[in-house]
């Protein structure tokens, strides 16, 4: 029961609590757990006043993810999961006593009266070569509400206490699967433990050579929402459903398998990546792609309309009539199917290029029914003018090609001869990707429409979705190749499209994006330039030897000069700290750059 919601972390939430801090049914019965300044509670019944304390050792997370663990490796506002009979309950606790603190101002504009001095706030911040939070895994059996008794899993002599814990979750009521990550990113393992003292087995290992980081285990693709409901893995009675590399036709590809114990089944084949931003939670189900990336036109034009907007839905099960769906939606390219074994029907989620649709298909892919068609989006869009878009290929390097997506402003035809400004928009991570067939509408999609700008998105080395060896290529080579490739493509616009002022480029990125930015600024391919980390992140890119390597990528800030670059941060920004910001800010000014310095309120 919250009110007064604010963002936390990233994925957590601040806000007035009327009954618990964080609360979870459980999934039989009336039984419900909640966590009070980080310690967990039991309460069997709602309506009755036991409460049980399982943990006392609140100086440590229990239940809920630290800040690393939130942001970068769940991505979850919880860490505690109840078996599927609710009789024992599964949770990790995050041992950060040793993780040297990041101090930062808090000037509480979030108040109604801000105090007249700021305060100083602490956060424990792992860096590259620092201790890291602890994490173990507990299981507690609720049969016996007043006698709880947690067990703490002991996981192969292979694993220790410096490993990750990137997901668990339950098999069955008896037994869960963990999956595990050691520190320099290069071992991955699926364990299974079983009760009653949860004995482990190590069921697959995925070990690098030494020029990637492991694949093992699917990954959140979205920045906003992190797994969007989605999972690392998905466990059931037949099994761990995950995504590995796999070769296929002369590469390496993500594809689901299913695992248990000794037995590993492939279920997909073929040169496309199955999506790695999750599996969907319900029990039995598996997320497939509609259609493989190499069967999508490398040139298309898409003009966006929105007149044809869908009548009301149609009853369900009987109807077997289809309201009709916005003509671009009828053949798309991006279909997320939710396949439900044990039924006979499944929902189809549409969710490009047009705004998205969801529909009840039979197991033979007939349409039956609209679950949702987006109608009051549809209408909203009717009225507002949407740019064109077109999707092509670049050749970066001899057999090696970056895919490119430009948004146009309403109405330009590719025989106009103004030329109009462009401006790239980079990836916010290594691993991202930009170019798909996926309908949004963000800052990309008003430069285009209402300042007339032309905005391009390039998928080249680094980025998800062409294979692990794309991927991965940017191993312990950050800010070079995949540089390298988006100055290829913009060199080639440049030259290539009468529709592209050369002498108008600007680029704009969040996060990594933004280093990438300030390093295309420094080849002098851009005329200005937007800048909108810690262990996890920077030792699975660039190595323990990272740090090593800031005071050249600072040094390189002179040739920035007399480029202009704008430079945004807050000062409460927790996943990329201000004095990043001004350490930039330094060498900026000692290299006698010219540069804009914008500081937002606490964030």
């Amino acid at each position: 029961m919250m009110s007064d919601v604010r963002a936390g972390w990233r994925h957590s939430r601040l806000a007035r609590y009327h009954v618990y801090d964080y609360a979870e049914w459980a999934p039989a019965g009336a039984g419900l757990v909640f966590v009070h300044d980080n310690d967990i509670y039991y309460k069997p019944r709602v309506l009755k006043t036991l409460v049980c304390r399982i943990t006392s050792n609140g100086v440590v997370f229990n239940g809920v993810p630290d800040f690393l663990y939130e942001t970068e490796v769940l991505r979850l506002d919880r860490a505690l999961w109840f078996s599927p009979d609710g009789q024992t309950l599964m949770y990790v606790t995050y041992n950060d006593s040793m993780v040297p603190e990041y101090q930062y101002p808090w000037y509480g504009f979030d108040q109604l009266e801000p105090p007249p001095y700021p305060s100083l706030r602490t956060l424990r911040y792992p860096q590259v070569n620092r201790n890291n939070p602890e994490a173990t895994i507990y299981v507690v059996s609720l049969k016996t509400p007043k006698f709880l008794f947690s067990h703490a899993i002991q996981f192969t002599s292979q694993v220790d206490k410096g490993w990750y814990i990137r997901w668990s979750s339950w098999l069955d009521e008896k037994q869960i699967a963990v999956l595990l990550l050691n520190r320099p990113q290069n071992v991955s393992v699926i364990s299974i433990c079983s009760s009653v003292h949860y004995n482990c087995q190590d069921i697959y290992r995925d070990e690098t050579d030494g020029t990637r980081w492991s694949g093992l285990g699917s990954e959140p693709a979205d920045e906003e929402c992190g797994w969007c409901e989605g999972a690392a893995l998905l466990a059931g009675k037949s099994g761990v459903f995950t995504s590995i590399p796999i070769t296929d036709q002369g590469g390496v590809w993500r594809h689901a398998v299913q695992l248990y114990r000794d037995v590993r089944t492939t279920l997909t084949q073929g040169s496309f990546e199955v999506p790695t931003d999750g599996w969907p939670p319900a029990p039995q189900c598996l997320t497939c792609p509609g259609k493989p990336p190499d069967e999508q036109p490398d040139l298309t034009t898409d003009h966006t309309e929105y007149d044809n907007i869908t009548s009301s839905l149609p009853a369900w099960p009987t109807s077997t009539v289809l309201p009709h769906v916005s003509d671009q939606n009828d053949s798309l390219p991006d279909l997320i199917y939710l396949l439900t074994f044990s039924l006979f029907v499944y929902p189809q989620e549409c969710l490009g290029p047009g705004p998205p649709a969801i529909f009840l298909c039979t197991a033979g892919g007939v349409r039956r029914a609209v679950l949702d068609d987006g109608e009051p989006l549809r209408r909203h869009l009717a009225r507002l003018a949407a740019p064109h878009t077109k999707v092509f290929r670049v050749e970066v390097q001899a057999h090696r090609e970056a895919r490119v997506r430009l948004l146009l402003p309403p109405g330009l035809r590719d025989t106009d001869d103004l030329p109009l400004p462009l401006v790239l928009h980079i990836s916010a991570e290594p691993g991202g990707q930009l170019v798909t067939s996926r309908w949004r509408a963000g800052w990309s999609w008003y430069l285009a429409t209402a300042r007339n700008f032309i905005v391009a998105e390039i998928d080249a080395r680094g980025s998800a979705g062409q294979g692990e060896e794309l991927r991965t290529e940017v191993y312990q080579k950050l800010l070079s190749v995949d540089v390298e490739d988006q100055m290829a493509v913009l060199s080639y616009l440049r030259a290539n499209l009468k529709m592209v002022d050369g002498n108008r480029i600007g680029v704009w990125g969040r996060g990594y994006g933004a280093a990438a930015a300030l390093a295309l600024a420094a080849l002098n391919i851009t005329r200005c330039v937007a800048l909108l980390a810690h262990s996890y992140w920077t030792e699975r890119y660039g190595g323990s030897e990272a740090s090593r390597g800031a005071g050249a990528v600072w040094r390189r800030a002179g040739n920035v000069s007399p480029r202009r670059a704008l430079i945004a941060h807050a000062t409460a920004d927790t996943r990329a700290p201000p004095h990043h910001a001004m350490s930039l800010a330094r060498a900026l000014v000692t290299a006698g750059a010219l540069y804009t310095h914008h500081v937002r309120k606490p964030l």
